[in-house]
Order: C-alpha cells, then sequence, then structure tokens
C-alpha cells in the first residue's frame, strides 16, 4: 500500500501536490473519509488519473479512513486490509511521504486537541499488555466477529484439561460471584465441584415439581438450604434451565452449552459507553 502511493508521488509529483493541496485547503484538522472521497473523485475527473496510473493509487486513497491534517503536512490512517492499518506522514510540499508508527499518528491528533502535549516530557501512556498476558487472541481475519464463540470453545477445552482442573475453577467462580456485597449463585453449603453436581441434580428435580413461572420468593428458602441463592433466572423454569445447562458442562462441556450458560449470569451491573470517536462506529454493539 504504501509503496503504491510513494510510486504515484513519484511519478506524478504535480499532480500528488495538487491532491494533497486540496486536502489542506478543507481547512478542518480531522478529515474523515466522506470528506477525502468527494475531493478525490473531482480530481480525478479534471486530471484523468485513472488512466495515468491506473487503479493501485485509486485503492490506496479508497482506503483512506481519515486524515491529519497539519500544514504543510497530512497524516494519513490507511486500512490497507481487513485487520491492517498503515499510517503515513505526507509532505505536501516536497510531494513526499513515510511511514509512520501509530504512537506517533495520535501524538499528531492530540497535539491539535491539546498544543501543549508538544512540550510535555511526560505525556500519559497507558499500558494494557498486562491485562492481556495469558488471554486468548483470535488470529486468524475469519475469525473476527466470532469472538464469543472462539471464547467459550477455548473455556469449554479449558474445562477438560486436567492440569487446570476448570469445573473446580468454575466452582470458585461461582462461589465466590457478588454483586455490591450480595451472595449470588452459590452460598457456604457446597464446599466442591463434586457436590455441586449432586446439588444441581436435587435442586432442578425439586424445581419441576414447582409451578413454571413461580419466582425466588416462593423456592428460594428451599433452595437456599441446598447451598443455591439468587441468579439462576427469574422463575422456576428458567432456574431449572440454566442448573441443567451448568449440570451438562459438568458432564461434558461443549462450546454451546458454556455460551448458554454464560448469558444466563448475572454479571453487568453498569455500563459505561465510552467511544473516542464520539459515535459508535457499528450497529448492535450492546
Amino acid at each position: 500500500m504504501i509503496r503504491e502511493l510513494e510510486r504515484f508521488l513519484a511519478e506524478h509529483r504535480r499532480e500528488a501536490y495538487t491532491l494533497f493541496r486540496l486536502c489542506l485547503d478543507l481547512d478542518r484538522p480531522v478529515l474523515q473519509r466522506t470528506d477525502i472521497m468527494p475531493v478525490f473523485e473531482a480530481f480525478c475527473r479534471e486530471h484523468d488519473i485513472d488512466r495515468q496510473c491506473g487503479e493501485a493509487f485509486t485503492h490506496v486513497i479508497h482506503s483512506i479512513q481519515e486524515a491529519v491534517s497539519t500544514p504543510p503536512d497530512l497524516y494519513l490512517a490507511v486500512r490497507a486490509k481487513v485487520a491492517t492499518w498503515q499510517y503515513v506522514h505526507v509532505q505536501v510540499e516536497t510531494a513526499t511521504c513515510r511511514e509512520v508508527d501509530v504512537a506517533e499518528y495520535l501524538l499528531v491528533k492530540e497535539r491539535l486537541a491539546h498544543p501543549a502535549a508538544a512540550t510535555d516530557k511526560w505525556p500519559l501512556e497507558i499500558d494494557l499488555t498486562p491485562f492481556e498476558r495469558g488471554f486468548p487472541k483470535l488470529r486468524e481475519i475469519r475469525s473476527i466477529g466470532r469472538g464469543v464463540e472462539y471464547l467459550n470453545r477455548h473455556l469449554s477445552g479449558h474445562m477438560f484439561d486436567r492440569r487446570t482442573d476448570g469445573r473446580s475453577q468454575l466452582f470458585k467462580f461461582l462461589k465466590m460471584h457478588q454483586c455490591q456485597g450480595t451472595q449470588l449463585m452459590l452460598n457456604g453449603l457446597i464446599e466442591d465441584s463434586d457436590g455441586l453436581r449432586d446439588k444441581l441434580r436435587d435442586a432442578v428435580e425439586y424445581l419441576e415439581l414447582q409451578q413454571p413461572d413461580a419466582e425466588w420468593k416462593t423456592v428460594g428458602q428451599d433452595l437456599k438450604l441446598m447451598g443455591f441463592e439468587p441468579g439462576w433466572g427469574r422463575t422456576a423454569a428458567l432456574m431449572a434451565e440454566t442448573m441443567s445447562t451448568l449440570s451438562d458442562i459438568f458432564e461434558a462441556p461443549a462450546p454451546e452449552n458454556m455460551e448458554r450458560f454464560l448469558v444466563r449470569i448475572p454479571m453487568i451491573f453498569s455500563l459505561v459507553i465510552l467511544t473516542p470517536h464520539g459515535y459508535f462506529g457499528q450497529s448492535g454493539v450492546l
């Protein structure tokens, strides 16, 4: 991608200067793709750019997602391909370019919002790498959008691994699960994963004898005596279904059962919406 841009700048210096000068003349610090494309399309019509350099350079421009304008320079964020970004510093006056790393690109943007950042010797840096250590990661492009499925497969495999004793870890998670000091899922009457399996069997049999729409206030006292706390579902039918799913996981872990169980556990108690773009970039994110 960068080589295509470099080739165009070398072979069509005058046209390149004209195009990027038009972008600077928009007089906006940050240009979105919707700002750049009308300028490029008008430029192509005037200079017959497709005939001069073919589709390669057009592909580069169409891949630009954002440009930061710092006259007489432009910094481009180019989506080279799925899950791959490149950042380019274009010196408009000389019609040359160089690839920069994401840190330099973000620093340029930060200086637009906070000019004092240019002289700050100790800028704020947040390193999230330690939080990702040991966490499974998707590596194939075709897996994008299937993160939950991947994690469920990983957790299911973890359950089968005797070295990690996944069943005991799942039991410990349920045993310590709380919300603002309120105990959820299990109480101290169940001491280990084997005991949990036995109690799950008893609880399911008990719940199947109750009215399907019976709520915790009706069945909760008996379930507490078995070692259970709120969090299994709103009604007796849902509680029995959740407990049966957990029994199936202990019996033979499967990704679909793991997903079905995890979505039933109350784990989201507060919601913070934080987006550096100022808007949600995709539908259905919540």
